[in-house]
């Protein structure tokens, strides 16, 4: 009866201690994929929430851009860090200047002024 003992203090960690049944053995492969999947999708779906929020902005600022007053006509890069904006305000149109210390107003706009060389 010693061997019964000693045989089962040897499968006894390999038993669920409160069911008692059999622990699986361990599937890295399986577990591997399967995290790899949900990652996959965890990031598809991170891709496909920025691309409709990207969408609903430019939609949002297409129409406000067609209802308001104010509308913005063209806008120029110059650098990364500044730009010029061509505003329509009613029936005027004016040059803004954009840089990291704040807007500029340049000029006023006449749309058959030619430009200086």
């Amino acid at each position: 009866m010693e061997w019964l003992s000693s045989f089962l203090l040897a499968v006894e960690p390999l038993l669920d201690p409160i069911s008692g049944t059999p622990i699986p053995e361990p599937n890295f492969m399986g577990d591997f994929i399967r995290m790899l999947t949900i990652l996959g999708g965890m990031v598809a779906l991170l891709f496909g929430v920025t691309w409709v929020l990207r969408r609903m902005t430019t939609v949002r600022n297409e129409q406000l851009n067609e209802t308001s007053p104010i509308r913005i006509v063209e806008r120029r890069s110059l650098s990364p860090k500044s730009a010029i904006y061509l505003v329509e305000i009613e029936d005027k149109v004016i040059v803004l200047g954009e840089t990291p210390n704040g807007l500029v107003r340049l000029s006023d706009w006449t749309q058959t002024q030619e430009p200086e060389k």
